[in-house]
């Protein structure tokens, strides 16, 4: 049997100097993994992302880039049921550094480029960060 989910998350970066870094969180799982989690019913795909990252990494304020969504799908064994899960993720800018883990996650913080997408366990992953970086860079920031 095949469930559906459907998630939100976002893909956060700020500038130190004038390269972007990004926010990655690790579950304790140990997986390092951009803050995201289950759309709730009645609630709109950017509310959810929205919710999840204040939950997962208290930080409430943040610009979402215009033009800055894509969804990833992927599927998974859990138990007796098959997951395919649908991901909306957002591009955000935070303006500040500060962050407060939720009890879901063990470590977290802002990474460059280059070292966020050697700790990206998943292919999906990495290539969602390669796009994000892309725009980061076509917008001249």
């Amino acid at each position: 049997m095949t469930i559906k989910e459907l998630s939100s998350g976002a893909v956060l970066y700020r500038l130190s100097g004038r390269e972007p870094r990004f926010l990655l969180i690790k579950n304790s799982k140990g997986h390092w993994d951009f803050p995201k989690g289950h759309i709730e019913a009645g609630e709109s795909r950017l509310a959810a992302c929205r919710r999840e990252v204040r939950e997962e990494t208290g930080i409430s304020r943040f610009e979402i880039i215009r033009g800055g969504v894509l969804r990833r799908t992927w599927t998974f064994q859990a138990k007796e049921s098959r997951i395919s899960k649908d991901c909306w993720f957002y591009l955000g800018r935070a303006a500040g550094a500060g962050i407060r883990l939720s009890s879901e996650h063990t470590r977290g913080g802002w990474y460059g480029l280059g070292r966020a997408l050697r700790m990206l366990g998943y292919p999906g992953q990495r290539s969602l960060l390669r796009a994000f970086s892309r725009k980061i860079s076509g917008m001249g920031t």
